[in-house]
């Protein structure tokens, strides 16, 4: 797609400021930056978004279709931005902003083939040794304060990624034959490595002692985040009342299916234990892909723009405490080169007690592993990357 000239500064502008999410999207001119979460550089960003706003309402909406879209969906990123940095501040009020960045690193720089491998390492050098300014960053915005699950979920993000930067990532980095890379790579991963066990060691003596329990957004500040970051003005009861709805209408379904056929209670505790052995798990959920695809195919439900398939693999480390299943697939505006597109699945580790693992495996149970697919793959978030290569 090409971006209207009207549009060009102001992307330009979101680009640069929002470099991880640019990278998301499949835009490189920022790779081997991080988020600036200095007060100078938020107070600035804020400022210059208003002022793009401003811009935007004086030059109206137009009234052909797609540059109608096309100026709303400008002005709608612009409005999410100012939402999140002004009135939400979750980097002032949970370590996760500081967290996610890190997930570029095995999610897209090692994993996917958006530039040369030494291209990618320089990227990835460059983000490693901005990772500590990052930290002292977060130190200066986080208040004394901070919610006791964010902070959970970060520590157990933050495990996973520290292992991996300090055991794991020299396997990809090691493929360059470049020695003074490689020594500028060891340099500022050993720092990076530094710096993650440092802020991790804050989280748990600093703000753990501190934490609290007030995480919610409420019932205001949930219906801003749905009018600013989705277009939704509606209200709590009726999003309540929708929700009921669905699920009702799902529930008299299934239960009309299961009345006629099964005893409910015992047919539920037969599927929970129906599972694939854990050693096969990536195998089988491989062939879900192949079935729900074909049923798509064969049902005419929805076009399939490509024969492409999205390859199954274990979770990430850093996912491993809490996730069960996620899709990472390229940015819209990635290069045909850069299709790599993973379906995580979260294999038992065979060190995991056995209770564990079994409760583990009854979620990958293999009827629920294929609504699984269907909301990961086909036809859910894969396919819908798909589209908008297509778009």
């Amino acid at each position: 797609m090409t971006i209207p000239q009207v549009y060009q500064g102001i992307i330009n502008r979101w680009k640069k400021a929002n470099p991880m999410l640019a990278h998301t999207l499949g835009f490189h001119e920022h790779d081997g930056q991080v988020p600036n979460f200095s007060k100078e550089f938020m107070t600035n960003r804020i400022s210059e978004v208003k002022n793009d706003i401003r811009y935007l309402q004086d030059m109206g909406e137009p009234e052909e279709k797609l540059s109608k879209y096309e100026f709303n969906l400008v002005l709608s990123t612009l409005e999410t931005e100012l939402w999140t940095r002004d009135v939400q501040r979750e980097y002032t009020q949970s370590p996760m902003p500081y967290v996610f960045p890190l997930w570029l690193i095995e999610g897209s720089y090692t994993s996917r083939s958006f530039a040369p491998l030494e291209t990618r390492v320089r990227s990835l050098t460059s983000l490693l040794e901005a990772l500590p300014e990052m930290y002292d960053q977060a130190r200066d915005q986080l208040e004394e304060s901070l919610p006791r699950a964010k902070i959970g979920m970060g520590l157990m993000m933050l495990q996973g990624f520290h292992g991996y930067l300090k055991d794991k990532l020299i396997t990809f980095v090691s493929q360059v034959n470049d020695s003074n890379l490689l020594s500028q790579w060891s340099s500022a991963n050993e720092k990076a490595v530094e710096a993650l066990a440092k802020f991790m060691q804050d989280l748990q003596t600093v703000y753990m002692p501190k934490a609290h329990d007030n995480f919610a957004l409420g019932e205001e500040r949930f219906l801003e985040m749905l009018e600013h970051t989705e277009g939704v003005k509606t209200t709590v009861e009726r999003l309540l009342e929708i929700g009921e709805a669905d699920l009702q209408r799902n529930y008299d379904e299934m239960m009309k299916i299961a009345n006629d056929t099964y005893n409910w209670d015992s047919y539920l505790e037969e599927l929970r234990n129906d599972y694939p052995a854990a050693e096969e798990l990536l195998e089988y959920t491989k062939q879900t892909l192949d079935r729900t695809k074909q049923f798509l195919i064969d049902a005419d439900v929805v076009d399939i723009p490509t024969d492409s398939q999205c390859e199954v693999v274990d979770m990430p480390e850093a996912g491993k405490k809490f996730g069960f299943a996620a899709m990472n697939t390229p940015g819209p505006y990635e290069p045909p080169e850069a299709s790599e597109a993973y379906y995580y699945v979260n294999v038992p580790n065979p060190a995991m007690a056995e209770d564990q693992k079994k409760q583990l495996m009854q979620f990958f149970n293999k009827s629920f592993l294929e609504i699984v697919t269907v909301h990961e793959a086909w036809p859910g978030h894969y396919l819908q990357l798909l589209f908008n290569h297509k778009a």
